[in-house]
């Protein structure tokens, strides 16, 4: 069994982790949701969310579906995550 690396301390802001907070709400969701949607879930005002889901988009982590604007997560994500429980 390979040694465990130490744990680094790396500071975060709350920020850092909103496109994870995005990618939990959207992956745990029977539906598509919008930015709105989202926002009342985190309880994170949608101007900032805005910025955050246009990110995940353009790379690929989630995708637009519908029409009310609404976001997915992507066939990309799904495969990243089970090529990582696969392991």
């Amino acid at each position: 069994m390979p040694e465990e690396e130490p744990k680094v301390d790396v500071s975060s802001s709350g920020d850092d982790l909103l496109p994870i907070l995005v990618i939990e709400e959207l992956a745990k969701s029977n539906r598509p949701m919008s930015v709105n949607n989202v926002s009342k879930k985190l309880g994170i005002g949608e101007a900032t969310l805005a910025g955050h889901f246009n990110a995940l988009a353009e790379e690929g982590f989630i995708e637009v579906y519908g029409s009310p604007t609404t976001f997915v997560v992507s066939k990309r994500l799904a495969t990243l995550a089970t090529d990582v429980l696969a392991e």
